[in-house]
């Protein structure tokens, strides 16, 4: 049963203390009282790739537990190297530097039995007695009051770090045992929820991967736009003979337009590998780009833009929810002429992994040293263009499936909003569980 404290600070039962309110009967004890930390090791490069399991900064990062299966990295150490580094089930994982302040100090628990070790950009923290459940300590040190505590202690501008000494002075509150282990029940449910979210969205990215593949390659058409059955082989595909294989400046147009003056009409964007042009101050969470972005190119509703310099990455967007966005002039602009080819059908095309893979023997079969993909070398490329109307069946055949995705990603942020608020009134106490 779980009883809801409103007010902590007008009711009997509660004490104040350094964290805030906390319940009479937990205590507040600070990180250094409960862990041992130790920074992980830096091996040489030769040593990667091979040996024991080896647990990096990004195994952490987003983390709530680590298991084998999510563990791909390796390094070949010492014997001595090994016993001093050797992760233990319960051991808890601490990012200890980022160029983003919200980001040091995130946590990860170690959850298995397998040997492994950690790197040098990990502090591992091994309790020192049995005051806290594994995975109690892996859930509190998510909560706010906590999280607000590790950011406030990193250290450094351009690149902030935290230390072990910053980490055990951080306070961390603890509810008698029968208590950590149902709050722990509570938000394990909630993980479990997230996880089968999380899994279909997973299995329904796959489906829609193999439907785009099946659609570009013909292997499934259309039948009222059949007019051939003869295919045309390429060398990056095979395609249908009555659809056409177009360079790319027989179907777009580059824009070279820029912001200029008029800065508070534009919306500032990013390009994602997989959502495309985002908002940039939205995706980041904070201002990324410079404050003068008159120099900016301006990406029109209906444009696309490519980052020059990483479009082999999969760095392609296409700006279809604002009216006016502006771009990095690091990127190229383009329209496509829709009395030819449809936005929609284009785009698909440009975002499968087999366009990536294109984009990357363009990019290196150019005599620029920068690795970049100008429009001189990118307008070359070729792409398979169907009638109009087929372009505009198989886009909305694609449309439903992103429509799938996307209602089950409204659902996994609800529900991870949910978990979220939860955890903070359980973890705090504001919410006890009698």
């Amino acid at each position: 049963m779980i009883e809801t404290e409103v007010n902590t600070e007008n009711k009997a039962g509660y004490k104040k203390t350094k964290l805030g309110w906390i319940p009479k009967d937990w205590e507040l004890r600070n990180l250094g009282n409960l862990f041992e930390f130790k920074n992980g090791i830096n091996a040489g490069k030769d040593a990667y790739g091979k040996g024991v399991k080896f647990v990096n900064v990004m195994d952490v990062f987003g983390n709530t537990f680590i298991i084998h299966d999510n563990i791909i990295g390796s390094v070949s150490i010492s014997e001595k190297q090994l016993e001093k580094n050797l992760l233990q089930r319960g051991d808890v994982l601490f990012n200890r530097t980022s160029e983003i302040r919200d980001e040091i100090g995130m946590t990860a628990l170690y959850s298995d039995d397998e040997k492994a070790v950690f790197g040098g950009f990990v502090i591992r923290g091994r309790p020192k007695n049995n005051k806290l459940l594994p995975e109690f300590s892996a859930y509190g040190l998510q909560m706010e009051p906590v999280r607000r505590q590790i950011i406030s202690r990193g250290q450094g501008a351009v690149r902030v770090n935290i230390g072990q000494s910053d980490l055990e002075q951080v306070y961390f509150p603890i509810p008698p045992k029968k208590e950590q282990s149902d709050i722990v029940k509570i938000i394990a449910s909630w993980d479990e929820a997230i996880s089968k979210i999380e899994k279909l969205i997973q299995a329904k990215k796959r489906y829609k991967k193999g439907l785009m593949q099946r659609l570009f390659s013909a292997k499934v058409r259309f039948p009222e736009f059949v007019k051939s059955e003869e295919v045309r082989k390429t060398r990056f595909g095979i395609y249908p003979k009555d659809w056409e294989y177009m360079k790319i400046q027989e179907i777009a147009t580059q824009i070279k337009n820029k912001v200029g003056d008029e800065t508070k009409f534009y919306t500032v964007m990013s390009c994602t590998k997989h959502d495309g042009l985002v908002s940039s101050l939205e995706y980041f969470d904070r201002q990324v780009f410079s404050k003068d972005i008159s120099n900016y190119k301006a990406v029109e509703k209906g444009e696309f833009a490519y980052a020059t310099n990483h479009v082999e990455e999969g760095s392609i967007g296409y700006n279809n929810w604002c009216d006016k966005g502006a771009i990095s002039p690091m990127y190229t602009v383009f329209k496509a002429d829709r009395k030819k080819i449809n936005d929609d059908y284009l785009y698909a095309v440009l975002k499968t992994e087999n366009y990536r893979r294109i984009f990357e023997i363009f990019t290196n079969g150019t005599v620029n040293r920068r690795g970049s993909l100008r429009w001189k070398d990118f307008k070359k490329i070729k792409v398979p263009v169907p009638t109009l109307g087929e372009q505009i069946a198989i886009s909305k055949v694609l449309k439903c499936a992103d429509i799938e995705i996307l209602i089950l990603e409204k659902q996994l942020k609800s529900y991870q909003k949910q978990k979220k608020g939860l955890m903070q009134q359980l973890l705090t106490g504001k919410v006890r569980v009698n």
